[in-house]
């Protein structure tokens, strides 16, 4: 049956495959065969090489092409014409994958309405906790996860829960069916 590979160091860790919901695809969780010709831990290593486990654009580009796969939906009306992309201001805060709706004027990015809205951590941070997550065999710790991420525990507690969350019911909502945040 099929297995989730991780790589740390030079040990390869096969766990067996559990269900994930579509926030593993997002962080392009590898699933290998141990069995399959050409598996190498080099090979491995390049899952976690990937450039959105690294870089904040390329992070954005890699979720808004998982969550928008025919383009940008404005969240706030739901329109999916007459949206525009706003370029970074190098001078002043610098927002990746900004949108504007042009027709309730409205500004967003593929974080509104998923488990990374209302957060500071960079996305590519989330897409390697995302990973560490789905990946390990028996998950991975909060104070683990803060050591790997160099993220305070408190972040690291918050990020595992709303990841979980998200896992548990299949969804890229940060709010629980209940109406609570989580």
């Amino acid at each position: 049956s099929p297995s989730i590979v991780v790589a740390i160091g030079p040990t390869l860790y096969w766990s067996p495959e559990r269900e994930i919901s579509s926030i593993a695809s997002a962080a392009n969780c590898a699933t290998l065969s141990p069995w399959s010709t050409g598996v190498t831990e080099n090979s491995i290593m390049s899952i976690l090489g990937k450039p959105y486990f690294h870089d904040e654009a390329a992070a954005f580009e890699h979720v808004e092409s998982v969550i928008w796969p025919d383009g940008p939906v404005c969240p706030h009306c739901g329109a999916l014409d007459r949206i525009s992309k706003i370029a970074p201001n190098p001078k002043a805060r610098v927002r990746f994958g900004l949108h504007k709706c042009g027709h309730c004027k409205g500004q967003f990015t593929v974080r509104v309405g998923t488990v990374f809205e209302a957060s500071k951590v960079p996305l590519h941070k989330w897409l390697q906790a995302i990973y560490l997550m789905c990946s390990n065999k028996n998950g991975i710790s909060a104070h683990q996860l803060h050591r790997v991420l160099e993220v305070t525990y408190k972040t690291a507690w918050f990020m595992e829960h709303r990841i979980r969350q998200a896992i548990r019911d299949g969804d890229l909502s940060p709010f629980d069916p209940n109406g609570g945040a989580v």
